[in-house]
């Protein structure tokens, strides 16, 4: 399973646009990840952990956003987690902070949310998130990507980085040290690193 997975991952790194930078930053600046431009999507970034805000329309632009990506155990909130047997879903959460960056775009609609699993990492695998905004939507689309929808919400995964998720949650985490989209409940991670955004497969 591993080699199989690695090998089409690394196939596929050619075809990507977005990477992740290989190795995890020290456990003291927590992990995030530069994003190519979200229209309308500018970043807040207070004593080095970075958060998304939503702040013009989305049709406007800005440079690029940073936001944290980690990998998290069962949220302890009391939030609806429950997902679809072997796909990957959105949790509530998730879906509330979609709304929340989609209230101020032009349309009113939640940017949709991409997932891709990429070689590299610690471990071997790191998650990579990435908003597609309105403008971006009608060519976001691949022929091996799936769409899951929650609530009028978009989980935009591709089939190969679906083999690596299996039946696993994102949410949106609130944390003292950081805010981000998170990976939860993974059941082909065999082992998570302590960056909280690697994990090796089963």
């Amino acid at each position: 399973m591993f080699s199989s997975a690695r090998s089409r991952l690394l196939r596929l790194d050619s075809l990507r646009s977005l990477a992740l930078p290989r190795g995890c930053p020290p456990l003291s600046n927590p992990p995030y990840v530069r994003f190519p431009a979200v229209p309308g999507v500018r970043h807040q970034d207070q004593f080095g952990f970075s958060s998304v805000s939503i702040t013009e329309s989305f049709d406007k632009g800005n440079t690029s956003t940073p936001i944290s990506v980690s990998s998290s155990p069962a949220s302890e909130s009391g939030r609806d987690d429950t997902v679809a047997s072997g796909v990957p879903s959105l949790s509530d959460g998730a879906v509330e902070r979609l709304k929340e960056l989609g209230k101020e775009s032009q349309s009113g609609e939640p940017p949709w949310l991409r997932l891709m699993v990429e070689s590299g990492g610690c471990a071997g695998f790191q998650y990579s998130f990435t908003l597609i905004g309105d403008s971006e939507k009608a060519d976001a689309l691949k022929e091996d990507d799936r769409v899951f929808e929650k609530d009028g919400c978009k989980l935009v995964v591709d089939e190969v980085s679906i083999d690596l998720l299996g039946g696993c949650a994102v949410d949106w985490m609130e944390e003292m040290i950081r805010s981000s989209f998170a990976v939860k409940n993974n059941d082909q991670a065999a082992s998570t690193c302590s960056c909280g955004h690697s994990f090796d497969v089963r």
